[in-house]
């Protein structure tokens, strides 16, 4: 019968292998809250040593999480009494309280109270596993590490911190000069998934686990794979069924051999609903310092990709040019669940183009905006084609208004218009004025540093190098407009000079005594060396 049930599970985990294969990311970059605890007997739950026993138990987590989805001692006991504190991070103040065990960590003696507080000290380091995709699978992907050691050079150990003074379970120190990694952790995975209700067994949702020591994993908070214990490597897995699970747990099979058998669990009530939203919670011990293996086989982690959101900092849609803006862009799969894995496929395009203003990269997960040309909006447009669905083409856009910075220098400018360069310093070097011209207005123009124009020089004050040859006098002072008045008749040339808070410009102003009484366009008439008026033009 064991035999029947492990080639049954096993057809259920693979026959996907044979459906036509999608194109699914090589990789998926999993989170996982690893805590770190003491391997030095210091924890009385984390490498007990001598007279821990190689047993696989149920029951030593109750049925479902509690408030904070974490799981709660069961009615079974296995220097485990103090469960409720393996994933919880250590606060000072909060862990006087210290289980004396007995008969192999069954029983507690006693629940002494200790001067000091650190017992169940942790350190939370948090980071990602790498799944790899099975060819040919849907959607299946496997994390395997036969030396599962993700805390080495990490918690207790960083900044080069010695590990524990260890022993094994024979009570026997271990040999720091051969053995040097940071035992002694309790891991958490959390992800939401989309169950749907697969019909076949290749598009069937399913877990599979290899390893040691306990691992329990929760559907909506409910127990489903219970492999609690302290123990060599075991086998369970189960599938998602018809809105329920068929489990197994602690089986045989010809891949490996267990020291111990079970035979299977009955269906596990879930009541799922199909295309409903699940969560899938995974919680791994590693609580004595024999070795730690570690493999997962899942397609449950692995819900579509489904909608690309941008968050901005700061979060505003109004930036002045010579700042920037970050941008963060975000792949939710169609359960809501962040794919942290997918961000790094997200392309970028800024419109409009043909300006100053950029992006500093072109693809990625995250972006920034560089504000130069103002009185425009720009479009950040992230666009993700779903490798597992390259038809499938999700955008978001980040829409920004450039405002000019602050003003940095002022210009004489022949024009009012702010229209005429809005962009770029239309700084006015000279003006003619004709002996027929008695008045000409030039303009005072405030702009920032990357030349974008600001406003009307409106305080500006206006002064001639020789008044002998032009005035000069505040106009429509709301434009910054400057007057010059001829002052003779003679040819003649001087600066006139537009200042205000401390930015100056000036403008040479020439007088010419030539008038001009026509203008005319002229043209050699075919043949002839004459130049003629031409008196019509036709187009």
């Amino acid at each position: 019968m064991k035999k029947v049930i492990a080639a049954c599970c096993l057809f259920l985990l693979y026959a996907s292998a044979r459906v036509g294969a999608q194109n699914y990311p090589a990789t998926l970059n999993v989170p996982i809250d690893i805590f770190d605890y003491h391997s030095d007997g210091s924890c009385p739950d984390f490498n007990p040593g001598k007279g821990v026993p190689n047993v696989w138990l149920t029951n030593l987590v109750q049925d479902t999480l509690d408030q904070d989805g974490l799981p709660v001692r069961g009615t079974a006991l296995l220097y485990s009494w103090e469960l409720g504190k393996w994933w919880r991070q250590w606060r000072q103040g909060n862990d006087f309280e210290r289980p004396v065990y007995a008969t192999g960590g069954r029983t507690v003696n006693q629940l002494t109270q200790v001067l000091y507080d650190t017992s169940y000290k942790n350190i939370l380091v948090r980071q990602n596993l790498n799944f790899t995709y099975i060819n040919g699978s849907q959607g299946q992907y496997q994390y395997q590490n036969g030396n599962f050691f993700p805390l080495d050079n990490a918690g207790f150990q960083a900044n080069g911190n010695p590990p524990d003074p260890t022993v094994d379970v024979g009570g026997n120190p271990i040999n720091r000069a051969n053995n040097t990694h940071n035992y002694s952790f309790a891991t958490h995975i959390h992800r939401i998934f989309k169950y749907v209700n697969g019909t076949m067994p290749a598009n069937q949702l399913i877990f599979e686990f290899r390893g040691d020591d306990d691992l329990w994993v929760f559907i909506n908070s409910h127990l489903v794979l219970d492999l609690g214990g302290i123990h060599t490597t075991i086998h369970g897995a189960f599938v998602l069924a018809n809105g329920n699970a068929v489990v197994w747990e602690n089986f045989k099979n010809n891949d490996m051999s267990d020291t111990m058998t079970a035979p299977a669990k009955s269906v596990v009530n879930l009541g799922l609903k199909d295309s409903s939203t699940a969560s899938i919670d995974v919680f791994f011990c590693e609580r004595q310092s024999t070795g730690s293996d570690l493999e997962v086989t899942s397609n449950i982690i692995t819900a579509p990709p489904q909608t690309l959101t941008m968050q901005t900092i700061p979060a505003t849609d109004t930036i002045a040019a010579g700042d920037s803006m970050q941008m963060f862009a975000t792949i939710l799969d169609d359960t809501g669940g962040v794919r942290p894995e997918y961000a790094n496929l997200v392309t970028w395009t800024l419109l409009p183009t043909g300006t100053r203003s950029k992006i500093k990269t072109l693809q990625g997960g995250l972006n920034t905006f560089y504000a130069v040309d103002a009185y425009k909006w720009y479009y950040t447009i992230g666009q993700f084609i779903d490798p597992t669905n390259p038809g499938r083409i999700i955008l978001d856009t980040v829409k920004v208004y450039v405002v000019p910075a602050a003003p940095s220098h002022l210009t004489i400018e022949a024009s009012p218009d702010s229209t005429k360069s809005l962009n770029a310093d239309n700084r006015l070097g000279s003006i003619t004025m004709p002996s027929t011209t008695q008045k000409d207005s030039v303009y005072a123009v405030l702009r920032d540093r990357f030349g974008n124009f600001v406003s009307h020089a409106t305080l500006a004050v206006w002064v001639s190098d020789n008044t002998n040859v032009v005035t000069v006098a505040p106009g429509r002072t709301s434009l910054g407009e400057g007057v010059n008045t001829r002052q003779t008749n003679q040819p003649a040339n001087t600066y006139v000079v537009a200042a205000q808070n401390g930015w100056t410009d000036s403008v040479q102003v020439i007088l010419s005594n030539i008038t001009y009484s026509q203008i005319q366009i002229v043209g050699r008439l075919t043949g002839t060396s004459t130049i003629d008026s031409i008196t019509s033009l036709q187009m």
